[in-house]
């Protein structure tokens, strides 16, 4: 209790000596300001997490996909004030940015059952060395938090390959080889994820959840960007 009042302390005296710059339109005060926020949610996804189809689709996944989670979520595209926010946390060090983007994930998600587990992606070693803070864990515990659910990583990774820039089918043989998993507990697991692409990684992640003793597997990304072609 001490060291939570601690840091909001702490974190209270850094904003006031260093203000946040919105890191979509650049105005002073917070991560993402209020106007950029309601961009982000005004916007909405109400379509295939991975094809982006409208037709067919129930829970974010059109029945034309054979995926191992069964339902889906995301923000929306990766663009305009989404993208910024997403590249200043994933590649500029903005760690308080986890904090707003699980926000508007609680904002967007219907209820949860109240015994899921919310569980991240498991991230590249050297990529959590890189940033000094592993990016889908910091946000699966602030919105597990945030809903009274239990977190908890049971994923890990057994590679090191790197995604961006990848190829569609080196994805795939990528994301097949990337995760290990404890035993899971037969309940509902909501994976976290900041980006999908491909759907690989989200796929293999699930699947190994699924294999690991997980009854059901949702899955909730900050943003969907497809593969260019």
């Amino acid at each position: 209790m001490l060291a939570n009042v601690k840091n909001t302390m702490l974190r209270r005296l850094s904003d006031m000596l260093a203000p946040h710059y919105c890191r979509s339109c650049g105005s002073i005060g917070a991560i993402l300001c209020e106007y950029c926020k309601y961009d982000i949610e005004s916007d909405g996804f109400s379509a295939c997490v991975l094809c982006g189809g409208v037709e067919g689709w129930r829970y974010g996944v059109c029945s034309s996909h054979r995926v191992a989670y069964s339902r889906a979520w995301c923000l929306g595209e990766k663009r305009a004030a989404l993208e910024a926010v997403i590249h200043a946390y994933k590649f500029n060090r903005s760690k308080e940015a986890y904090r707003v983007m699980a926000e508007l994930l609680d904002q967007t998600l219907p209820v949860l059952p109240a015994d899921c587990i919310v569980t991240p992606v498991a991230t590249v070693s050297a990529h959590i060395r890189q940033r000094g803070y592993d990016h889908t864990a910091l946000l699966a515990q602030e919105f597990a938090k945030r809903r009274g659910l239990t977190y908890r990583a049971v994923l890990s990774r057994r590679t090191s390959a790197r995604q961006q820039g990848a190829s569609r089918k080196l994805r795939i043989e990528q994301a097949k080889q990337a995760f290990n998993s404890q035993a899971c507990v037969p309940k509902t697991y909501l994976l976290v994820d900041d980006v999908l692409t491909t759907g690989a990684t989200a796929q293999y992640a699930a699947r190994k959840l699924r294999e690991a003793g997980a009854t059901d597997v949702w899955l909730v990304v900050l943003a969907r960007q497809p593969l260019e072609k």
